[in-house]
């Protein structure tokens, strides 16, 4: 024989009787046991209506794909890489190579020096720096050579 189904008016009972229980023993301080009133299913009736699909606007296709990205002549399945182009410039800055007098320093820039964290390093304005090097942006780059002025 199949066992009951415990529904909350079966379970009412049981409830109490282990409340009571566990007040009387002491293992509980206070405990409220409230019934609830039976819910109301919930039937599509209920349900707010569903709002119709807006219309997806009209996407024009591309006439040259990868056209926004890079040139269709770059793309190219399998094969070696193209080659690099030779005339192409090693730096794209111009030179500002500096020569250094005889009694100034001068210091190597290194991974992760800024223009300005040299500049507090050897107590000179980033402005000094850039002029005595003949800069005209604060950028540098790993290898360059700084002339520090006196």
């Amino acid at each position: 024989m199949p066992a009951p189904a415990l529904t909350p008016r079966r379970l009412l009972p049981i409830l109490a009787a282990l409340t009571a229980a566990a007040l009387a023993a002491g293992c509980a301080s206070r405990v409220v046991v409230q019934d609830e009133p039976p819910r109301r299913p919930l039937t599509t009736s209920s349900l707010p209506a569903p709002t119709p699909p807006q219309p997806v606007p009209a996407v024009r296709p591309l006439d040259r794909p990868y056209a926004w990205n890079q040139s269709p002549s770059r793309l190219k399945v399998g094969g070696p890489p193209p080659p690099a182009a030779a005339s192409a410039p090693a730096t794209a800055r111009p030179a500002t190579h500096v020569a250094a007098a005889p009694g100034q320093r001068t210091h190597v820039v290194a991974p992760g020096d800024t223009l300005y964290g040299l500049s507090r390093r050897y107590h000179v304005s980033m402005d000094a720096l850039m002029a005595t090097n003949r800069m005209r942006s604060p950028v540098i780059k790993p290898g360059d050579t700084l002339v520090l002025p006196r």
